[in-house]
């Protein structure tokens, strides 16, 4: 391998692992002797590439590639950082993509989530369709046994005339991922397609019965 290749290889792997410069530092003298890359031989290279990713695997919360994806997507939906906490802190109770009790279902939650968002600015015409992505593509990365896309839509459907007898303040995603967490008697609400398949079933027929109940109450109250 010629020697800027191998370089540029070590530099990219360092990335996706997170290591900071001192502690890239470190591991290259604990695994070859040297403090630079550019003082590898081809044998000691391998050996490098191998540790780093060994120690990218063991480190808690998410990756260069998984930080670099929840910020592209941020992007998108015109969010900042601060706002993209707040969103981060509904789905997982972290309030920031840089904490390291982040693991990959968090990830994958977040995303499905930040998905569905941005779904909805591109349909209300705040944002423009970003090119070159699958606007489904997280979402349908769910693993079998969680809430689908149509178990999803019923819920929010279901929220959307619900609403309609709910005073103002509590129209919110915090009051429907409040409702959620009450009907399951979660200790900590999570994102709709985070919801295994039974549990988003349990929501539905919930909010069915919140519907009827408010309804019947609207009927004793309007004279006729």
């Amino acid at each position: 391998m010629h020697a800027r290749n191998y370089i540029a290889q070590i530099h990219i792997e360092k990335q996706h692992a997170g290591l900071g410069e001192d502690e890239y530092r470190q591991l290259l003298f604990d695994v070859a002797g040297v403090k630079s890359s550019k003082a590898l031989n081809e044998n000691q290279v391998d050996a490098v590439i191998d540790a780093i990713k060994a120690e990218g695997e063991q480190r808690e919360g998410w990756k260069s590639r998984q930080l670099a994806r929840w910020n592209q997507y941020l992007g998108f939906c015109n969010l900042k950082k601060e706002k993209g906490n707040e969103l981060l802190y509904k789905i997982t109770g972290l309030m920031s993509s840089e904490a390291p009790g982040l693991g990959q279902q968090d990830f994958d939650a977040a995303m499905a989530e930040i998905e569905s968002y941005l779904e909805e600015k591109i349909s209300s015409a705040e944002v423009a369709m970003p090119g070159g992505i699958d606007l489904h593509f997280w979402r349908q990365r769910n693993p079998c046994g969680f809430a689908n896309r149509r178990e999803v839509r019923k819920i929010r459907l279901l929220w959307s005339e619900l609403c309609e007898y709910l005073p103002e303040a509590e129209r919110n995603e915090d009051y429907l991922y409040g409702f959620c967490a009450h009907t399951l008697r979660l200790n900590k609400a999570k994102p709709l397609l985070a919801l295994l398949e039974s549990e988003s079933h349990k929501v539905i027929e919930a909010m069915k019965l919140r519907i009827a109940q408010e309804k019947a109450k609207l009927a004793k109250e309007v004279p006729f």
